[in-house]
């Protein structure tokens, strides 16, 4: 009983409560920003990539050379719903990335933010340069980015509250977004390596955790089996784009954190949260 009592108070002093939401603010600001996205969505033509999602949409397939088969299939489903138009293939895209606004400044509030707080991380990810760049198209990185937000912010609320339903969705959202492209196992990675190195270790053991990731590789199977069966072509148009660019793929993915933040995730006020860091 004592040990429950005490096992309870270090839960509450590592996990303090969350501040309330601050709904209108982020609410507004969020919609500001998806208004914004849709008066710019029939200015331009297709962008390249969008036309090539059109046509893979086609011709669905279980994965392809560059890519899964998500995006195709969004395409297909759009063109299906209204041919030929522009605006509506990109619908989507200002859903999620809409979508993404909220649930940054709802990571915002799990690190303790006050609305103050909330607004202006919603603000700093509505006017963010990709955000402005992709946030009206129909691309792989739009797509994946708000993907990586909604998996952050599952993580980090599992480790608050222990719900282990937010392990689950978050190995849905992992699933979807190997739908997309294949580089959310570096986030997993290297939250494993953070958890081992800072804990909660507790994660590890979770068995929901596991029947994540087992979900996780049945869903992306027919996937893999497409690139064995076609010499992984996916993999080799990734080493092409680094020998291209110079710099690895994986670097190109590293979201950094202001060290001097007070609620860094490595602050002694979040010690639950170090691994994150």
């Amino acid at each position: 009983m004592t040990r429950t009592l005490e096992t309870e108070v270090v839960q509450q002093e590592s996990n303090p409560g969350v501040p309330p939401f601050a709904t209108v603010w982020v609410l507004s600001i969020a919609a500001a920003g998806g208004l914004a996205l849709l008066a710019t969505l029939g200015r331009y033509g297709y962008f390249g990539d969008e036309l090539y999602f059109l046509s893979a949409g086609r011709r669905l397939a279980a994965s392809y050379a560059d890519q899964g088969p998500l995006l195709p299939a969004m395409a297909r489903l759009m063109d299906l719903i209204a041919p030929g138009s522009v605006v509506a293939l990109r619908i989507p895209a200002v859903l999620v990335t809409v979508a993404a606004i909220v649930l940054s400044a709802q990571i915002a509030r799990e690190f303790g933010g006050s609305r103050g707080a909330q607004a202006l991380t919603a603000v700093a990810y509505a006017t963010s340069p990709f955000l402005l760049v992709q946030g009206d198209q129909l691309a792989t990185n739009t797509i994946d980015t708000a993907l990586w937000v909604l998996i952050s912010w599952l993580l980090i609320r599992w480790v608050r509250t222990r719900h282990d339903g937010l392990l689950l969705g978050a190995a849905a959202a992992t699933a979807l977004d190997m739908q997309v492209k294949w580089l959310i196992p570096f986030f997993w990675i290297a939250a494993g390596v953070g958890v081992l190195c800072f804990g909660p270790r507790e994660l590890l053991r979770r068995p929901a955790l596991w029947a994540g990731v087992l979900g996780v590789y049945l869903s992306t199977l027919p996937s893999l089996l497409w690139q064995a069966r076609h010499g992984w072509p996916q993999l080799h148009m990734v080493g092409r784009a680094d020998a291209r660019l110079g710099i690895p793929g994986v670097t190109r993915d590293i979201t950094i954190w202001r060290c001097d933040h007070p609620r860094a995730p490595w602050s002694h006020e979040w010690p639950s949260m170090r691994h994150l860091g």
